[in-house]
């Protein structure tokens, strides 16, 4: 069935609209790119002021050309792209590229230019990539299609790559030139004012040609969508980004210790990536690396790592770096080491590493290489060659390539030669093994190879069925949208978190000292009493917060003292007090990434420990189990010094009706629970106190 990004990504026509004869000009240098590449369908330059370029019939408007036209590649100045994109609309164009910069990138004005070609191009059902990208490329054979302007023809291959900036793009084509990485897609989205990356990513799943997704995001256009789709697509495919910037939740300043969080660290966007099965990467460089792993290697039947080497300082920096991502060292089995002893020099060290000394030469390379990967206690090889003069590096890799193709295991090497010799090897095993430049990078894609792994085999879980009182929580949201605030009261807090089935403290309301009293006896001592008023950010500074009254005549007095005397009002909220282990369960809407939830070690000290976790809504009961364990005071949860683990399934529905709540109302922006205290007994687990605040209603 057809896709609306075929003629995209898989024209049978293509239109160069700005063609120029100028050499230098960017219409004129992607028609060569078109050209040179040898697209399989017809290409037609339009340009008013010329007859003929590059051997070709010029025309001087699409609509002068008489045959139908798939896609057009738009290259004209910025104040007539709109009615450019309205004249192939009315052509029947079906997609359109526009390389033209200068839209929302530069300001209102640009902005505007923008939504107009989106609003045109969606008029006539015209899919349309950009404005202020760099175009798109397809290797197959059967289209051979490069609307770009890099100077860079593309290897074939079976890795996709999306990138969000053009001048990244053009690097990134020379890049995977220079490492051998053959591609089967690539695609510059520029402003994605349409087509954007779940849009991309959604036609590659389906992609044939395309076994590894390589990505450069500076933004995601729908993250919902986006976390939809890579969800799905991860489990087929590798999907590996490098995401530029931190996510911030706005320009606005946080009122939440959840949102401060997630406004000064990377957490909610890593989070947000793992939940997606989206591996992160921190450079181009590490990107390529692990693109090279996942597109010449099956993934490892688990995570156990042997190393060959002919070298000791090398094979010590891969045990170290293999450790250090989370890997075991294979032992190797008394079998393989008989086997290879008597192959190996004289003062050659036979374990794991395997330092098989500098003079080991290509055979003895093949050889350990071959009865290592037979090993059935090893899943995975890391082989170093430092190259000696007498031994050549391209004979060496050679013998690796005939022991590897016959195991279905995963083999990264590291390859410490000169350019010559590896241009040389390119040319000579033009499908290689992955090479990286450090034992540090092998060891590093051999990780992502064993996190894929786990990804692909880990359950999907099951969002649950959890009975709520919908109606209650949205009385209270409209009593404060009515009466113009933006946060709720604590004791309105409690009433929805009790709506949605979070168990909360006992607490009484009172209006005088006498009532305070009176609450503190009913609820039994030792109590809290609080100013209830939304809008507090930190209760203890604002000296809106007196813990263990002991007695009633304590009460009393810190009525007296919490309201000055009626002059904050003669409202108070008497608590109970609760002991356990202090979390935090927590939600933001973040601008960049959509609603998230967060979980971690609560109390006063959250945002000076800072150990928590993120993860997007809505979640399933393996995404709040997966919450609880990624901390790194998890094991305080789990009960140190023989004390017992907390009560965590309850703590998980807690977690769970927390983003039951979040898909609810999107009219809260923000949410604290802080402290939650988790006990190893059920009963014992409640908030203690909370925050909610909401947005402008709409």
């Amino acid at each position: 069935m057809p896709h609306s990004l075929d003629p995209i990504f898989r024209p049978r026509s293509v239109a160069v609209i700005g063609a120029s004869t100028a050499p230098k000009a960017l219409g004129r240098q992607i028609l060569e790119n078109i050209l040179n590449y040898r697209f399989c369908g017809p290409v037609y330059p339009v340009n008013p002021k010329a007859r003929e370029l590059l051997g070709l019939r010029c025309f001087p408007s699409v609509h002068s050309i008489p045959e139908a036209i798939d896609l057009a590649v738009v290259v004209v100045p910025r104040p007539v792209v709109p009615t450019v994109i309205a004249e192939c609309g009315a052509k029947g164009v079906r997609g359109a590229i526009v390389i033209t910069a200068g839209f929302r990138e530069t300001g209102e004005e640009g902005r505007q230019l923008e939504e107009a070609i989106a609003a045109e191009a969606a008029r006539y059902g015209m899919r349309l990539v950009g404005p202020n990208c760099m175009g798109v490329i397809n290797t197959d054979p059967h289209v051979r299609l490069n609307a770009t302007f890099a100077p860079t023809m593309p290897l074939a291959g079976n890795v996709a790559f999306l990138s969000q900036s053009g001048a990244l793009g053009v690097a990134i084509l020379s890049i995977a030139e220079e490492r051998n990485l053959g591609l089967s897609s690539f695609a510059s989205l520029g402003n994605k004012a349409d087509v954007a990356d779940d849009d991309v990513l959604a036609y590659w799943a389906d992609d044939p040609a395309t076994s590894v997704v390589l990505m450069y995001l500076e933004s995601f256009s729908h993250p919902a969508e986006f976390a939809r789709v890579a969800r799905q697509v991860s489990r087929k495919k590798p999907l590996l980004v490098v995401k530029s910037g931190k996510t911030q939740a706005g320009a606005r300043a946080a009122v939440s210790h959840t949102g401060a969080l997630a406004a000064t660290s990377d957490l909610a966007l890593d989070a947000f990536l793992a939940h997606c099965g989206v591996q992160r990467v921190g450079t181009v460089e590490e990107l390529f690396d692990l693109g090279l792993a996942f597109a010449r290697n099956p993934l490892p039947p688990g995570p156990r790592v042997a190393i060959i080497s002919n070298a000791g300082g090398p094979a010590i920096l891969a045990t170290d770096a293999v450790i250090g991502h989370g890997l075991e060292m294979a032992k190797l089995s008394e079998a393989t080491l008989q086997a290879l002893r008597p192959h190996m020099p004289e003062h050659a060290s036979v374990a794991n590493p395997l330092d098989m000394l500098p003079n080991a030469d290509a055979p003895l390379y093949g050889f350990a290489l071959e009865r290592i990967l037979a090993d059935p206690g090893v899943d995975m090889v890391l082989v170093i060659f430092v190259p000696p003069l007498m031994v050549d590096p391209v004979e060496v890799i050679g013998a690796l390539e005939t022991a590897r193709r016959t195991a279905a295991k995963p083999v990264v090497g590291v390859l410490m030669a000169p350019e010559e010799s590896r241009a040389l090897l390119h040319e000579t095993y033009p499908e290689h093994l992955a090479l990286c430049q450090f034992p540090e990078s092998a060891a590093r894609a051999l990780a992502g190879l064993e996190q894929q792994r786990r990804w692909c085999a880990r359950g999907h879980g099951q969002e649950p069925k959890l009975p709520v009182n919908r109606a209650a929580v949205e009385q209270i949201l409209e009593q404060a949208w009515r009466e113009g605030r933006h946060d709720l009261h604590l004791h309105e807090c409690f009433q929805v978190l009790e709506a949605y089935g979070i168990p909360v403290a006992r607490f009484v309301l009172v209006h005088s000292a006498e009532a305070a009293e009176e609450a503190a006896r009913s609820l039994g001592f030792p109590v809290a009493m609080k100013l209830p008023w939304g809008g507090i950010a930190h209760k203890t500074e604002a000296r809106a917060l007196a813990l263990n009254i002991r007695s009633t005549d304590q009460a009393f007095h810190t009525y007296h003292g919490l309201t000055h005397g009626g002059a904050l009002g003669n409202t108070v909220l008497v608590q109970e007090m609760l002991s356990g282990r202090e979390t935090i369960l927590g939600m933001l809407r973040d601008p960049n990434l959509g609603p998230l939830v967060l979980f971690g070690l609560g109390g006063l000290f959250v945002e000076t420990l800072r150990d928590v976790a993120f993860r997007p809504v809505p979640l399933t009961d393996l995404d709040a189990q997966e919450l609880i364990t990624a901390i790194r005071g998890y094991p305080i949860l789990a009960g140190v010094r023989g004390q017992k683990p907390v009560a965590f399934a309850l703590l998980e529905e807690a977690i769970l009706r927390l983003s039951r709540l979040v898909q609810d109302f999107d009219g809260i922006e923000e949410m604290d629970i802080n402290p939650f205290f988790a006990s190893e007994r059920p009963e014992e687990c409640r908030a203690a106190d909370a925050r909610i605040r909401l947005r402008p209603k709409s």
